[in-house]
């Protein structure tokens, strides 16, 4: 059995951390009379893979084309927030701390100066 180098045994080592699935099987790349073996990965954290098609290489690679369907729908997935600072409400800020903020940042000099006034 051949030592693992420790490059290897840390990419390894993510995969099963993060819990990763590895759904390529069949060898990926063959050339001549070497052995064939499998070089291209798909990884994912979910299994979500209905197939994979192993395809012939493209023009004079030795890399077989993957093709894979997959089910997902982009409603099960949280897109995140995505803050709109324009829309806030600066006047009912102001009246909640209860400055006058016009004339408060009036005696700053420079933006620098507000900001520190501010905070």
């Amino acid at each position: 059995m051949e030592a693992i180098d420790p490059h290897s045994k840390e990419f390894l080592e993510v995969i099963h951390k993060n819990f990763l699935t590895q759904h390529t099987r069949n060898t990926t790349r063959s050339r001549g009379i070497s052995e064939p073996s499998i070089l291209d990965l798909v990884l994912s954290d979910e299994i979500f893979f209905s197939d994979i098609d192993y395809l012939s290489p493209l023009g004079k690679s030795d890399h077989s084309v993957l093709r894979f369907s997959f089910n997902f729908s982009s409603s099960d997935k949280c897109l995140g927030e995505q803050l709109n600072y324009a829309k806030g409400d600066y006047v009912g800020l102001c009246k909640h701390m209860d400055i006058d903020s016009e004339l408060y940042l009036a005696q700053h000099n420079n933006i620098e100066d507000m900001w520190t006034a501010f905070k």
